[in-house]
Formats: C-alpha cells, sequence, structure tokens
C-alpha cells in the first residue's frame, strides 16, 4: 500500500500519525484520503502503523515540504526499525518500492 500527497502528524500524547491519499489498500478507493493509526516503526524504507498496516510513501505535500525540510528521512529518523513477519513480509514484498530511500 501506499500513500501519496502525505504529511505527518502528531497526537496529543505525541503518537505520530500519516495521513494523505492512500492507493492498493483494498478497504478504499484508490486515492482516498486516510489517516493511518499511530506509527509504530519501519521496515525497508517503509512505515508500519499499530494496526499492522505497511505503507511505502510517494510524494510528499508540498505545502508540509515548504515547512518541513526532507520529512522521509527525518520521519525515519524517529521510527526504531521492526523485524519482519509474516503478515508484513508479504506486504512488503508485493508493494511498490518506495520512491525514497535511506542514505
Amino acid at each position: 500500500m501506499r500513500i501519496e500527497n502525505w504529511q505527518i502528524r502528531a497526537g496529543w500524547n505525541g503518537e505520530l500519525y500519516a495521513i494523505g491519499n492512500v492507493f492498493g489498500n483494498p478497504q478504499f478507493p484508490a486515492g482516498y484520503p486516510i489517516q493511518t493509526s499511530h506509527l509504530v516503526g519501519k521496515q525497508c524504507g517503509c512505515i508500519i502503523t499499530h494496526s499492522g498496516s505497511c505503507y511505502t510513501l510517494g510524494k510528499v505535500d508540498p505545502e508540509y515540504e515548504g515547512r518541513i525540510p526532507d520529512p522521509f528521512n527525518k520521519l525515519l529518523s524517529q521510527l526504531k526499525e521492526m523485524p519482519l513477519t509474516g503478515s508484513n513480509r508479504s506486504e512488503l514484498q508485493q508493494s511498490n518500492p518506495p520512491q525514497y530511500h535511506l542514505p
């Protein structure tokens, strides 16, 4: 699954959430606006949510990127690396490669 036109928001308790337009999620039509459950980690350049979903991040919301330079790498630096499990391993194998890459 992929989120385009994304930005990150912090909840009242400091947890991070991704918002944007989702693609490849069978629960929503392509481009549907979503807010993820809170982010718990990263795997292979993808973000992992509390509900267990794994998302690649496409293009950043231009307004957000204007306020937060290099938002993808800043986000990944704040998330811990998660071990691959059976469910998210298959999701990662089926997803498109991330548009952004770690250095």
